[in-house]
């Protein structure tokens, strides 16, 4: 073969860029490139999002973008004219286009395939506004930015903190960045979106896109500067019929489009409009199939294709893959036609990452089999997503084998009936809440952590799910009764390292009768075989945890006085039995969530667990307040009672799940404060008397009074009990547990 005849690099302008997505902008180029299937989601945080630009607008260059002609088979969008496949760079594409997405327009557009909640901002006066009413701030003296670019997001529609760390706002100035805008009117009943707040700590926000868009007209020409700026503020006019935000904007533009500022940012976006960006593209012949691919002829031994090795070179230096997201790279890379399937199905479900992984270990578990089918390594999944069928007369390899029942179970992109789909669809009806239909049903936060933190349990239902569907014994309204316990009790109680064994377990129990019956018994195996740390029974819980009422109460801890104060048999047995349901149920949030399925139903409908560019590090929309405000407790030592108040402040009692935006977690409102004549109010936090919140009001007071001290107590306590009740009758663990059933069911 000839030595590679490296093309000649192209330049592009970052508006030519946006255009791959935003087709509006008018912008066309010789090569319009999209991702291919191989390339992950959005990944960039907002603060690399920030400083790109901010790097952008001060003219710094940035790195070059590294494409190939497109391959047919890595296509898995729908976009028209798409010339070239993105190797390296989709982070930086992301960033750039949206400098020039305009979410006020109404289009709905997509950046990246990705329904963009993003928003950037520009600060017109980072420095304040001279003489302004409203309060100014600056770039802390810390921050190496010069120009301030900011992002607000759905899971951050006030932004995030105005430094180089991007870090997130207090909860306190979320909630004034809502009381801010909704000044005068009526709040929302749920989280904002982007687009209905500015970011917080901001002087003049703008979205950047409306400055870039204004920057040349349709023909491309430059804007003259004066006319530019009018057309600015006409669109932030336009906006301000609807919005406060774009008042401050406007402010700083009467002041003047000669000011300082305004000329120093006018002349950063000319820099925008001068930059140019290289692109590299790699020859075709380098993706051909390698050397080592083609010596290698033992199935189970697939060597890495060029096109694997590229993207992984490329990628190497940016944000690393996890072991899921880098088979899930690998399965793109071969079954690209698997890719919108499991998207799709992925989507308010769990990321498409670990979506794969569990559906390939569902479809190579047989039928009546008693194992379900371990992960399998990197080259294994390389060879079977490489295994091509048998020539005539030949027998079809194990590997091809197990490609056929993957490709049966996800769907191939051929057919109309997806397995995947079809499972996951059922286990969401057996488990998810529902007002109407599925009252003891759980939040899908919950349905997606057990789907993460207990997959061979979720695998089994998966499976259980496939078998069920040819003939409809899956709509049994005894599954609906029996599953959310099932799953519940596996992944709260469930002892280390023995999930894998319950489960299958659980698969023989139905390897020949499919029944409820059938799995019950085998949860009653699993039980009995000392697998599962046993829930106990409400009223044994309310026994179990005294509160003493003598001179003991300042010394009361969980652990000294419930476990190890008592005599050597009595401490065994409270040891083994008592301490890990304690530990597993007292400080257990998810459990707190169950309680509150209803409020999460109706004040979080928009919340996607599957998002998890969106939700990890705290991202999630919610919370946790303690109702005796921990001021109170944290940190706080004088009093004869700090302590003992201190054993109780984080128990699950003690605390509810609250929008981020509402919980002004700094202060020391009381439980009064907060909630006093607010009836719903009430009810969503799971407190049923004004009597209750008297209890959890007492704030210093709790501290330094036995009486005040031994009523929060109480209150906490009763109010764990509670919660811990509503689960245990609600899923029906009473009939799992039970000792007669357990005896019934168990090997004589």
């Amino acid at each position: 073969m000839p030595p590679t005849d490296l093309s000649k690099p192209h330049v592009i302008s970052l508006k030519q860029i946006a255009a791959w997505d935003l087709e509006d902008l008018n912008a066309p180029f010789q090569i319009k490139a999209s991702v291919p299937a191989l390339q992950r989601g959005l990944v960039w945080s907002p603060q690399q999002v920030e400083l790109l630009w901010d790097s952008i607008l001060r003219g710094f260059p940035i790195g070059c973008l590294v494409v190939t002609s497109k391959l047919e088979e890595q296509e898995r969008g729908t976009k028209t004219g798409i010339t070239h496949h993105l190797l390296d760079g989709q982070q930086r594409c992301n960033a750039i286009t949206l400098g020039y997405h305009d979410p006020f327009d109404g289009s709905g557009t997509k950046v990246r395939g990705n329904a963009s909640e993003s928003i950037l901002w520009l600060d017109l006066a980072p420095d304040g506004i001279p003489n302004s009413e409203a309060e100014s701030r600056q770039i802390p003296n810390s921050s190496t930015r010069e120009f301030l670019t900011r992002v607000t997001t759905l899971a951050h529609p006030w932004g995030y903190q105005p430094d180089d760390s991007a870090g997130r706002l207090a909860a306190s100035e979320a909630r004034d960045a809502v009381e801010w805008e909704y000044y005068g009117k009526e709040a929302p009943k749920h989280r904002p979106l982007s687009r209905d707040l500015l970011p917080w700590r901001s002087n003049a926000p703008v979205p950047l896109s409306w400055l870039t868009r204004f920057l040349t007209d349709d023909s491309g020409e430059p804007t003259p500067k004066l006319e530019f700026w009018n057309q600015v503020k006409e669109r932030l006019e336009q906006e301000a019929k609807i919005r406060r935000w774009p008042t401050l904007a406007l402010e700083a533009l009467a002041r003047g489009t000669n000011s300082p500022s305004l000329e120093t940012i006018h002349a950063a976006l000319l820099r925008v409009e001068r930059t140019r960006v290289v692109i590299i593209e790699a020859p075709p012949d380098l993706l051909a199939q390698s050397q080592q691919e083609r010596a290698v002829a033992d199935e189970g031994r697939a060597e890495i294709s060029s096109i694997e090795h590229l993207f992984s070179r490329l990628n190497r230096l940016g944000k690393p893959l996890d072991g899921e997201e880098l088979a899930y790279s690998l399965i793109k890379a071969y079954w690209p036609e698997v890719a919108n399937l499991i998207d799709a199905v992925a989507t308010r479900r769990l990321p498409a990452s670990h979506l794969v992984s569990l559906a390939i270990r569902t479809a190579l578990t047989d039928p009546g089999s008693t194992k379900l089918a371990r992960g399998i390594t990197i080259p294994r999944l390389r060879a079977i997503a490489k295994a091509l069928p048998p020539s005539e007369g030949e027998e079809p390899s194990v590997s091809y084998q197990q490609r056929m029942k993957i490709e049966s179970f996800i769907g191939n992109g051929t057919s109309g009936f997806n397995r995947l789909a079809n499972a996951c669809a059922q286990v969401d009806e057996w488990l998810t809440y529902d007002p109407e239909n599925a009252l003891t049903g759980l939040p899908p936060v919950l349905v997606a952590s057990f789907a993460r933190s207990s997959s061979d349990i979720f695998l089994f239902l998966l499976h259980l799910a496939d078998r069920l569907r040819e003939n409809e014994c899956g709509k049994n309204p005894a599954w609906k009764e029996l599953l959310p316990g099932l799953a519940t009790i596996y992944h709260w109680f469930s002892k280390p390292g023995e999930q894998a064994a319950i489960a299958d377990l659980l698969l023989e129990s139905i390897s020949g009768e499919i029944s409820p019956e059938s799995v019950r018994r085998g949860m009653a195996l699993t039980i009995a075989g000392n697998r599962v740390i046993l829930p106990q029974a409400p009223e044994k819980v309310q026994e179990f945890i005294l509160i003493p009422d003598d001179e003991q109460l300042p010394h009361w801890k969980w652990w000294s006085s419930l476990i190890e104060s008592f005599p050597q048999e009595d401490k065994t047995t409270r040891e083994t039995d008592w301490k890990p349901f304690l530990q597993r149920t007292v400080w257990s949030k998810e459990l707190l969530l169950y309680a509150q399925r209803d409020y999460l139903h109706r004040r979080f409908p928009s919340y996607d667990p599957s998002r998890r560019d969106l939700w990890e590090n705290h991202n999630r929309p919610w919370d946790f307040d303690h109702l005796h405000a921990s001021a109170y407790f944290y940190n706080a030592k004088s009093g004869a009672y700090a302590d003992f108040c201190r054993q109780w402040g984080n128990c699950i009692g003690n605390l509810r799940a609250w929008p981020f935006e509402d919980n002004r977690s700094d202060e020391k409102r009381t439980a009064k404060e907060k909630l006093g004549g607010r009836p719903q109010q009430m009810r969503d936090s799971l407190i049923w008397s004004e009597t209750e919140i008297d209890a959890f009001s007492h704030g210093d007071n709790a501290r330094l009074n036995e009486h005040a001290a031994r009523s929060l107590a109480i209150a906490i306590r009763q109010r764990y009990l509670a919660i811990y009740q509503d689960w245990y009758e609600s899923v029906g663990i009473k009939s799992i547990v039970l000792p007669e059933l357990l005896a019934w069911h168990s090997p004589a």
